[in-house]
């Protein structure tokens, strides 16, 4: 019976998909991955022979030829998106697959070649699904419902057991989850700058408390980390121009932050930091310099190329065969894609940086804060690995490309603007199916 609701949802998303509402389908395949990957994992609905990822990545074809075909503006709009940089990206990963000495690049396996590409290919399949402005402000809304929820089920896993359990007692990779709780949560970080009204402050802040309170329980480290930078990025992207304001918030957030830590279950995080592993971060340095070292004895060939796709297991496995990726998505780009690759991949995000940077979009604030998430966590992460990350991305640099200020790039077929609100906008492995 769930089957037949999930694919009556998947039926309504594909009348959209000939309509102007598309934008709707890439947050339905965002929904559908977070639930399906985090409350459901290790099931894949299916009807027939038909699962329900097969039938969205149908929908999500079918959108993009027809957008393509009725929307004469789409070419200059991707003319923004940094497609060069992608291109070469992509250039780059099937060319590693060649020269790998790795037999997982052609096994069909997790982390395939195959696997990859159609990850990566989300960049553009979600930046084909923004058509206007305020098609950021329900993707954004969108991630806040999908943290909602999900932060609702940890602090329920995690009170059906006392708040005793370790990190919330969530079987699901806690990290996989933090990724989906902390891009909904800088959304609701930004409404709480934005709002006018005092209650909508007050609710705004509850929700974020709401948040914060899960992220501790999780007990992500290296992902606490980054949400805390990214929060600092997106408060002083909302407020750069109001010091006074600058402090009183940061103020309240520091205020926010030390009544989650004396909640039950709250001191979660604190106890990480005391486990025994803490000098290698979960053996993490130990992989990080042996693979460094690893590079560095390899030919000028090798440094510049790298030593091919899925270069992880040959290397880390007689090391640390636990870990299984190096857990940092620079170093894997270095490892697996050489000097080249990785700079390749920084010079593809300072594109994304310099279009955030260029553009005039009320939600600049959040896009600033999701960016600042994803670099930070690749620290840690292989979060290149992941649909969310090409999912985001895609859609910044495609909302960006239609509010971006004169002179940037080649402008966009003249239209009649929409009326402007005078109301705030409110803002690692790969997962199990592709």
């Amino acid at each position: 019976m769930l089957s037949i609701a999930y694919f009556v949802v998947l039926g309504a998303l594909a009348v959209l998909s000939t309509s102007a509402k598309r934008i709707f389908i890439i947050c339905g395949f965002y929904t559908f991955y977070a639930f399906l990957t985090v409350l459901d994992e290790g099931s894949v609905p299916r009807l027939g022979p038909v699962t329900v990822y097969r039938a969205l990545y149908l929908i999500l074809a079918i959108s993009l030829i027809t957008r393509w075909i009725k929307d004469p503006a789409l070419s200059l709009q991707m003319r923004r998106c940094p497609f060069f940089s992608y291109t070469l990206l992509i250039v780059l990963l099937l060319a590693s697959a060649l020269y790998s000495q790795a037999s997982q690049p052609f096994s069909g396996e997790s982390g395939s070649l195959w696997g990859r590409f159609v990850v990566i290919s989300l960049f553009w399949m979600a930046a084909f699904h923004v058509q206007k402005e305020s098609d950021l402000k329900i993707f954004a809304a969108t991630t806040v419902a999908v943290t909602i929820v999900l932060a609702s089920w940890v602090i329920w896993s995690a009170a059906h057991l006392d708040f005793q359990a370790y990190r919330g007692g969530v079987k699901s990779d806690q990290n996989y989850v933090s990724s989906f709780v902390m891009v909904g949560a800088l959304p609701l970080l930004n409404s709480f700058f934005a709002a006018k009204h005092f209650f909508a402050r007050v609710g705004s802040l509850v929700l974020v408390f709401f948040v914060l309170f899960t992220c501790l329980l999780l007990a992500s480290r290296g992902m606490f980390a980054a949400f805390a930078v990214a929060a600092i990025a997106t408060t002083i992207s909302a407020l750069r121009h109001r010091r006074r304001a600058l402090i009183t918030a940061g103020v309240v957030l520091i205020a926010t932050c030390g009544i989650a830590f004396l909640l039950p279950g709250g001191s979660s995080l604190i106890a990480r930091f005391n486990e025994g592993d803490l000098t290698t971060l979960n053996e993490r340095t130990i992989v990080w310099s042996y693979s460094l070292k690893y590079f560095a004895d390899s030919s000028v060939l090798r440094m510049m190329f790298g030593q091919g796709l899925g270069s992880d297991p040959p290397i880390i496995n007689p090391v640390v065969p636990e870990l299984g990726n190096y857990h940092n998505d620079y170093l894997r780009w270095l490892m697996d894609r050489g000097v080249v690759g990785l700079a390749a991949f920084l010079f593809f995000l300072y594109g994304v940086r310099r279009r955030i940077a260029h553009s005039d979009h009320p939600l600049k604030p959040v896009m600033m804060g999701w960016l600042a998430l994803l670099l930070v966590s690749a620290l840690s992460e292989a979060a290149s690995d992941s649909h969310l990350f090409w999912i985001v991305l895609g859609i910044i640099c495609a909302s960006c490309a239609l509010t971006s200020r004169a002179g940037f790039s080649q402008s966009l077929p003249v239209r009649s603007p929409e009326p402007i609100s005078s109301k705030p906008s409110v803002g690692s492995t790969i997962p199990r199916w592709v």
